[in-house]
C-alpha cells in the first residue's frame, strides 16, 4: 500500500502594513489574532437606532426568516438590499471617526444584518467568509455590533484565533470551502467572545468563525459593516473547469446577492491557486500547531 503525505501548506504573507485602528495596541491585537474588541463604541440610544431600522425590515415581504440562522444579505429584494446598505453605511460613517483612521481607509458600501432566532437550528458552522477585496494585498474588518449583551446561552460569536494567517485568500460562495470536511476539529478550537451591546467586534475578514445555539426566548440580531484599504477594489472569485478566476466587481453585484451568472458583466484574469482544497486534517493540525 502506498502513502501519500500532504504537501505543506502554502505561506501567504498578509500585508498589514496600513494601519486602520486609532490606538495602536487594537491595531496591533487585530493582527496578531486576527480581531479586537472595541468597547463601548456606540450608545444604547444609537443601538435603539440599529433595532428600530432593523424592526422596519421585518415588516418588508421580502423578510424571509425561520428557524435558521439568516443574513439578510440573502433576501431576494434589491430594494430591500439598497436599504440596509444604505443604512448601514450611513452608520458607520457615523461612527467611524471613533476608532479607525479615515485617512487611511474606506468605510465599505453596504453591510448586513445576522439574524439567530431561538432554535435548536440557529447554530452557525465554522465558516470563512467570501473574500471581498485581493488579500493577498490588503486587508478588510468586518465590524460586528450586537443589539444586545451577548454570552453563551444566545450564540456568541466565535473565531479561531490567528486563523486569518492561514493562507486560504481566495473564498467565495461559488468556490467549496477548503476546510468543509473538520467542523468538529475547528469546533474544539473556536474561542467565544462575550461583549456588551454597544461593543464592537472588529474581525479580519478572513478568520474562521461559527456561533453556537441561541438558547434564549429572543432573536440575537447584530449589525455588520466593513472597513477596507483607501480606494479598494471589491473582487469575487469564481472556479470553472479547474480555473481559478478574479472578478472585479462593483457594489451593484452584492446588491443583486452576488450571483455568479452576473459575473460576466465584470471584467476579470485567470490566478494561480497553490492552497489545498480540500484540506485534509492533517494539515488542519499543522495550521492549529498540534
Amino acid at each position: 500500500m502506498w502513502f501519500f503525505k500532504d504537501k505543506d501548506i502554502p505561506v501567504v504573507r498578509r500585508n498589514f502594513d496600513i494601519q486602520y485602528f486609532k490606538d495602536l495596541h487594537a491595531q496591533r491585537e487585530f493582527v496578531q489574532n486576527g480581531f479586537v474588541v472595541i468597547p463601548k463604541l456606540i450608545s444604547d440610544e444609537e443601538v435603539e437606532e440599529i433595532s428600530v431600522f432593523f424592526q422596519s425590515l421585518k415588516k418588508l415581504p421580502s423578510y424571509q426568516v425561520n428557524t435558521s440562522f439568516e443574513s439578510s444579505g440573502n433576501f431576494l429584494c434589491k430594494t430591500t438590499q439598497a436599504k440596509i446598505f444604505e443604512f448601514v453605511e450611513q452608520f458607520m460613517y457615523k461612527i467611524a471617526d471613533r476608532f479607525v483612521l479615515l485617512e487611511n481607509c474606506d468605510i465599505g458600501d453596504g453591510g448586513t444584518f445576522f439574524i439567530k432566532p431561538p432554535s435548536k437550528a440557529s447554530i452557525l458552522h465554522p465558516h470563512q467568509d467570501s473574500t471581498v477585496i485581493d488579500e493577498e494585498k490588503s486587508y478588510g474588518v468586518f465590524v460586528w455590533l450586537p443589539l444586545c449583551d451577548i454570552n453563551e446561552k444566545n450564540g456568541a460569536l466565535n473565531v479561531i484565533p490567528k486563523s486569518h494567517l492561514w493562507g486560504n485568500v481566495h473564498r467565495s460562495q461559488h468556490i467549496p470551502w477548503a476546510f468543509r470536511k473538520h467542523h468538529k476539529l475547528l469546533w474544539q478550537f473556536m474561542h467565544p467572545i462575550y461583549v456588551q451591546k454597544g461593543d464592537a467586534i472588529c474581525f479580519d475578514t478572513s478568520i474562521i468563525h461559527a456561533s453556537g445555539i441561541n438558547t434564549t426566548n429572543e432573536e440575537r440580531i447584530a449589525m455588520c459593516g466593513a472597513i477596507f484599504e483607501k480606494n479598494h477594489k471589491k473582487v469575487e472569485y469564481l472556479q470553472q473547469n479547474k480555473k481559478l478566476q478574479k472578478f472585479l466587481v462593483n457594489k451593484d453585484y452584492w446588491l443583486d446577492g452576488g450571483q455568479s451568472k452576473n459575473l460576466s458583466n465584470y471584467p476579470s484574469e485567470n490566478v494561480v491557486d497553490t492552497f489545498p482544497n480540500p484540506v485534509s486534517k492533517n494539515q488542519v493540525k499543522k495550521l492549529l500547531n498540534l
